[in-house]
């Protein structure tokens, strides 16, 4: 939950990258594959409002530091937001074959992506805070 005219730090936990090593029937295949951007797509009472980070960031050290969050939002109006967050991965992959005879075959490097994944909607609720001001 947030509360409105208050930042909202955004970070995601997982893999920043994964490496693949597959060896099949004389084939080997070697794959690395990276987070390129993160996007959060946030809909609600503001209308709808993007985010875009070259990485997942990390969550805050402190509750007063921001410190590497990814992105930062500050509601204007209370209501519930949906947040959809999608990654772009990419990277490359290497075929090799290993011949009996003629021994390692190099059989190319290769791209992998751009390729989008997209979580389902988070709901995230907003709330305003209401003062009352003390006169002199």
């Amino acid at each position: 939950r947030g509360v409105s005219q208050l930042a909202t730090w955004f970070w995601c936990i997982g893999p920043q990258s994964t490496i693949l090593d597959l060896t099949l029937d004389g084939y080997e295949i070697a794959a690395e594959v990276g987070v390129q951007q993160v996007v959060w797509l946030i809909d609600g009472p503001d209308g709808v409002v993007e985010r875009i980070a070259s990485d997942c960031g990390a969550p805050p050290s402190d509750e007063s530091s921001a410190g590497h969050v990814a992105a930062t939002w500050t509601p204007n109006e209370p209501g519930v937001s949906a947040i959809v967050l999608t990654t772009t991965w990419a990277g490359t992959w290497e075929l090799t074959y290993n011949d009996p005879t003629l021994g390692s075959v190099d059989l190319g490097a290769f791209d992998l992506g751009p390729l989008d994944v997209a979580s389902e909607p988070i709901t995230y609720e907003v709330y305003e805070i209401q003062s009352v001001g003390v006169g002199p």
